[in-house]
């Protein structure tokens, strides 16, 4: 819809540094330069950003006020945090560092810093790089990305049941709410043990999804992940969550390095406890009224598992 932007500097030659570095990482580079102006663009094409010199004292200040930002596409969350570096090194002050953004989206991962001038920027990782679909096997399941007409099937599976009585989720709002987290999910590099990773449990004699499981890396500490699971009414009482969430944990170790795991299961729900405790989690302890539930709060049992010493 945007053609290109431009904005105005009070010192070209210091927005000039500032731009040439903080856009490097997101393959955006200088595509012309003028004594009192400069352009920002794709290798070898034309301009989308601008930067033009203002003339001193020229009247109103350079940056918009609070609700204006300019936000940026990277490939992968190493280029949000690189640009987010780059540019608090080089005179840009920090608005939010790299990270999720659950309000935005479940898998929103970005960074803000305001450029020397006060102009406030953003960078996302952005739809466009497509990431190859993982693929966990056991016996009898594979852990990958689902398929629309497995999303379609396992919604009419769960709607309506009473598993979401002993789950933190209360389930989808419709059948696109499925679609839109599996979409979201897709943008999320399933590589980088930083970043959450969401699998569909699929039977492999069937091509049935039968449950869920997920790894979500603590802030800042990687090595530190809890893991979630939910399984569909007929997939209970067949062994196939312990048989899913034991190669979800046997990847966490070996391939991301994980040292400690934790999973949160309400009070009461013996069936889902004994899954990880046959994976040698322990019970540590008792979170009182630590989750949020419909109206209230429920009690969670705080099981977790550490490498035998």
């Amino acid at each position: 819809m945007l053609s290109h932007l431009s904005l105005g500097v009070s010192d070209l030659a210091r927005s000039v540094a500032f731009y040439d570095a903080a856009l490097a990482p997101l393959g955006v580079e200088r595509v012309w330069t003028h004594p009192q102006a400069a352009g920002y663009g794709p290798p070898g094409g034309d301009d989308r950003l601008a930067l033009f010199q203002r003339a001193p004292g020229e009247g109103a200040p350079l940056a918009a006020g609070e609700g204006f930002h300019l936000a940026f596409f990277a490939p992968d969350a190493d280029a949000v945090r690189a640009f987010h570096a780059a540019a608090l090194a080089h005179g840009g002050t920090d608005k939010g560092p790299p990270g999720l953004r659950p309000r935005y989206g479940a898998n929103y991962f970005a960074a803000f810093a305001r450029d020397p001038d006060g102009h406030k920027l953003e960078v996302k990782v952005g739809p466009h790089r497509r990431f190859e679909a993982p693929r966990l096997e056991t016996e009898r399941l594979l852990l990958t990305w689902p398929s629309p007409e497995q999303v379609d099937g396992y919604y009419d599976d769960i709607v309506g049941s009473d598993i979401f009585e002993t789950l933190l989720w209360d389930g989808p709002d419709g059948p696109e709410d499925l679609h839109d987290y599996w979409r979201s999910t897709r943008r999320v590099d399933p590589d980088d043990p930083t970043l959450p990773l969401s699998l569909a449990v699929i039977e492999e004699a069937t091509g049935r999804y039968v449950g869920g499981v997920a790894l979500r890396p603590a802030p800042g500490d990687p090595a530190c992940a809890e893991l979630g699971y939910a399984f569909a009414p007929h997939a209970h009482g067949r062994g196939l969550a312990t048989e899913a969430v034991e190669r979800l944990v046997r990847h966490a170790v070996e391939v991301r390095g994980a040292r400690r795991l934790t999973a949160g299961v309400f009070v009461g729900n013996t069936a889902s406890r004994r899954v990880v405790e046959k994976l040698g989690f322990v019970c540590e302890g008792v979170a009182r009224a630590g989750v949020p539930k419909g109206e209230g709060r429920k009690d969670q049992w705080v099981m977790a598992w550490i490498p035998a010493v």
